[in-house]
């Protein structure tokens, strides 16, 4: 889908990796609380606890298209 929300994560060694679509990262298994994530509608990565929380307890990679973390 053109739609579908590209994620990108900061590793242990502080750069940033991506982009991943959320189908991937879901493979991944649940995400780590503390992963710092991002999505191409963001410039500031924000924990995976973080964006599950203001999804309303929802993994933020469940949808296919997310919206950027200020307008949630």
């Amino acid at each position: 889908s053109l739609t579908e929300t590209k994620w990108w994560y900061k590793g242990p060694d502080g750069e940033s990796h991506g982009p991943y679509l959320a189908r991937q990262m879901s493979a991944w298994g649940p995400p780590l609380e503390t992963l710092p994530v991002r999505t191409e509608k963001d410039e500031e990565f924000h924990s995976a606890g973080e964006w599950r929380t203001v999804m309303g307890g929802v993994n933020p990679f469940a949808s296919s298209s997310v919206p950027a973390f200020n307008v949630l």
